[in-house]
């Protein structure tokens, strides 16, 4: 049985959910806290997709504490999921996060468990990934690298990191001071393409939450763990859904292998620039993926009241 809290953020796709509910129920957490979003009103099919899907996480048939935030309206996905993992983390103290599309070894639990009791009083470290994008161009004995980027397809973390998160991106310092901290090492190519992203995110908010913690992470100076070997494969590409829409994009299904135990541990907490470079070049700056949508958002969507808020016409 797992110790370490789990939350299960689900919305409606019951296949994909019944499927990832599953690893779980065989990992077996004590404690699992499950969050779903409210039907979105211009979708006709939610209400009927969204009761199926609570259905199927009703299903709990292990000894087990449940916990659930279901949500009557629609907050669209970055405040959703954003709100649902500031509720699991006002309840513990640290904890593993699933969404419905992100499948795991069974291993990923154990893996998460392990380091973050390791790194639990190091808060250098605020992320441990389950997903990794560089397996197949390099090999090495250590079962995981240090990062900057913050893989969220499976991925574990702390209370004391989670309070760095600003979703509004309000509280946070300019980028160029951020690029200042000695642990935020980038290419010329990431400073230009998260430049911009970042100022456009700041007109829509709303569109996503996980480049959010992008930068509070790196404003915060913190560091990712993240796996030699990946243990969690994304299935939910497809056209329903919200940012992965292209099945044949290079990082989907991505087959997830098992991590060796005991776990060989880094013996210096160093980001791995190469590794990170070519996270960036595989999942970040392709066109299709969410970053390249957010540097090229066109200036049409942002509201007038904005513009003139921001720009003074």
């Amino acid at each position: 049985m797992l110790a370490t809290p789990v939350l299960f953020i689900v919305f409606n796709r019951p296949d994909t959910t019944a499927r990832v509910l599953e690893q779980i129920r065989k990992a077996a957490p004590k404690q699992l806290f499950i969050a779903a979003d409210g039907p979105r009103p211009d979708k006709s099919s939610d209400e009927e997709k969204i009761r199926e899907v609570r259905r199927i996480v009703s299903q709990v048939d292990w000894d087990c504490e449940v916990r659930t935030l279901f949500r009557e309206e629609n907050l669209g996905c970055g405040p959703a999921v954003s709100q649902a993992i500031s509720w699991f983390f006002s309840e513990v103290t640290y904890g593993i996060i699933l969404e419905d599309d992100t499948l795991p070894d069974l291993s990923f639990f154990r893996y998460c468990e392990t380091l973050l009791k390791l790194y639990e009083n190091n808060h250098q470290v605020m992320h441990i990934s389950g997903t990794s994008f560089t397996q197949k161009s390099h090999s090495s004995p250590d079962a995981y690298y240090c990062s900057i980027y913050p893989n969220i397809w499976g991925w574990a973390s702390w209370a004391r990191a989670w309070k760095n998160y600003n979703f509004e991106l309000d509280k946070l310092g300019s980028f160029d001071e951020v690029l200042a901290n000695g642990n935020v090492r980038m290419s010329r190519e990431e400073v230009m393409l998260w430049k911009k992203c970042f100022e456009n995110l700041k007109y829509n908010v709303n569109f996503t939450w996980d480049y959010q913690w992008f930068f509070s992470l790196w404003n915060s100076g913190g560091i990712c763990i993240t796996p030699t070997t990946n243990m969690v494969t994304n299935i939910g590409f497809g056209l329903d859904s919200t940012h992965t829409e292209d099945a044949g994009w290079k990082i989907a299904n991505i087959p997830a292998g098992e991590s060796r135990f005991p776990l060989k541990h880094v013996q210096n907490l160093v980001v791995d620039k190469r590794r990170d470079y070519q996270t960036f070049k595989i999942a970040h700056c392709l066109p299709g993926t969410l970053a390249n949508k957010l540097r090229n958002l066109s200036y049409k969507i942002i509201s007038y009241e904005k513009r003139k808020r921001y720009f003074g016409i």
